[in-house]
C-alpha cells in the first residue's frame, strides 16, 4: 500500500469521524445521508483490499459502489437545484448515465471489467450539475452567508473530487491502459489522491464551521 493511499485513508477517516461529531447540525436535512456514503466508501476500500490480498477480483465491487455514489449525488443535487429546467437536466443526465452503465454490463458480460466509459460520462454530468448549483448559490441571496452553508462546502469538495482526476479517467477512456507507461499512470494516480484529499478537507471544514441556521434544508 502506497504512502499516498495511506494518507488518503487517514483524511477519509478523519472526515467520517468529524461528520458524526457534528451530525446534530444537519440530521434533519437531506445531507444526513452523506456520511453513510463515505462510510460505505471506506467499507468498500477495506473489502477491496482484502479481496485483492486473497487473490480475488475486486473490480466488480468498485463498479457497484461507484454506481451507487453517482446516483446518490444525482439525487442530492436534484433536491437542491431550484430551476425546473436544470432539474430536468439532472434527471436526463442520471437516466442517460444509468442506461449506459447497464448497457455496458450487458454488452461486456464480464463483471470484473472496470466500466471506464460510463463512469467518465457520469463524472462529466455531475461536474456540470455542481457548476449549475454553485452558480445558483452565487447568484442568490445565499452569497451573503455562503460559507455558512454545509452544502456549499460539499459541492466545492465534490467539484475537486471529480475534476482533478478527470485527466486520468479521460486517458483511460481514450487510451488503453497498457499503452500508458507506469510512470504516467502513477503520476495520474497521485493527482487523483490530491483530488480526494482536497474534498475531505473542504467537507471536513464545512462540517465544523457551517452554521446550523443555514443547513436546515
Amino acid at each position: 500500500m502506497s504512502t499516498a493511499l495511506i494518507i488518503d485513508y487517514i483524511f477519509l477517516i478523519g472526515m467520517i469521524i468529524t461528520s458524526f461529531l457534528y451530525y446534530g447540525k444537519y440530521k434533519n436535512t437531506r445531507l444526513k445521508l452523506l456520511p453513510w456514503i463515505f462510510v460505505l466508501s471506506f467499507i468498500v476500500e477495506v473489502t477491496a483490499i482484502s479481496l485483492k490480498l486473497n487473490d480475488y477480483y475486486n473490480v466488480w465491487l468498485y463498479n457497484q459502489y461507484i454506481n451507487v455514489e453517482y446516483l446518490f449525488f444525482f439525487w442530492l443535487f436534484y433536491q437542491y437545484i431550484e430551476n425546473f429546467n436544470f432539474k430536468k437536466f439532472v434527471i436526463l443526465g442520471s437516466v442517460i448515465y444509468e442506461l449506459y452503465f447497464i448497457f455496458s454490463i450487458i454488452i461486456d458480460k464480464n463483471i470484473n471489467t472496470f466500466l471506464t466509459y460510463p463512469f467518465a460520462l457520469g463524472q462529466i454530468f455531475i461536474i456540470i450539475i455542481l457548476f449549475i448549483f454553485l452558480i445558483q448559490m452565487i447568484s442568490s441571496d445565499k452569497i451573503l452567508h455562503i460559507q455558512q452553508y454545509l452544502i456549499f462546502w460539499v459541492s466545492l469538495g465534490l467539484l475537486f473530487y471529480y475534476i482533478v482526476p478527470l485527466p486520468l479517467n479521460v486517458s483511460e477512456s481514450l487510451i488503453h491502459k497498457e499503452h500508458l507507461s507506469h510512470e504516467i499512470i502513477s503520476f495520474l494516480r497521485q493527482i487523483q489522491y490530491v483530488g480526494n484529499i482536497l474534498m475531505y478537507i473542504l467537507i471536513t471544514y464545512g462540517y465544523i464551521w457551517s452554521s446550523k441556521t443555514y443547513t436546515s434544508q
